[in-house]
């Protein structure tokens, strides 16, 4: 008797997962809509400033790490897109970021370790108005996320080095004085 229960509710769930199938081929729900194409990025080009990384490695003797704040200032001659840089830090820690301008006020905070750091700045969607001159601003933070030194990095600049010179783009002018802590600081320009 009990197999006889077992199968007549067998059966009795093949028709309603049957006749839920046949209902939804008959009433087909309906179709999510296409995705809309992205559109074509405004700045498809990408452009470099500051001191390249291959530098680094080249003048290691004489970079200096004595700073745990720099500043440079940014001046585009055509619209940009921030994307990121390099710093070089002594040790792990933060680093407070700042970027000023007429038109732009943002702060935010990374970790950092002991050696290279590529800081991304793509997410706070950094654009540089044309003919306008921003200041960054980055200062180190002791103990900042999981590490465990009481100390404040120290950012590595290549101004000791004679032969080593922060480089600008037609589309972004980076000044960094005579300190260059910025390496290989990216955008995008048209």
């Amino acid at each position: 008797m009990k197999s006889s229960i077992r199968t007549s509710l067998l059966k009795c769930i093949v028709l309603v997962l049957l006749s839920g199938s046949l209902s939804a081929q008959s009433n087909p729900a309906p179709s999510a809509p296409k995705p809309k194409s992205m559109p074509v990025d405004v700045f498809p080009k990408q452009g470099r400033a500051g001191v390249p990384v291959s530098k680094h490695d080249v003048f290691k003797s004489c970079i200096d790490a004595s700073k745990t704040t720099f500043t440079a200032t940014l001046k585009a001659t055509s619209d940009v897109d921030l994307v990121s840089f390099v710093v070089y830090a002594t040790d792990c820690g933060g680093m407070d970021l700042k970027i000023t301008g007429p038109d732009l006020k943002e702060s935010t905070s990374y970790a950092v370790s002991k050696g290279k750091n590529q800081i991304p700045l793509g997410d706070l969607d950094l654009r540089l108005s044309e003919g306008v001159t921003y200041t960054l601003t980055c200062t180190g933070i002791a103990g900042y996320g999981s590490c465990s030194s009481t100390a404040v990095p120290r950012f590595e600049n290549t101004g000791k080095c004679g032969n080593v010179s922060s480089e600008n783009h037609p589309n972004l002018v980076l000044n960094q004085k005579s300190t260059p802590h910025i390496f290989e600081l990216k955008f995008q320009h048209q």
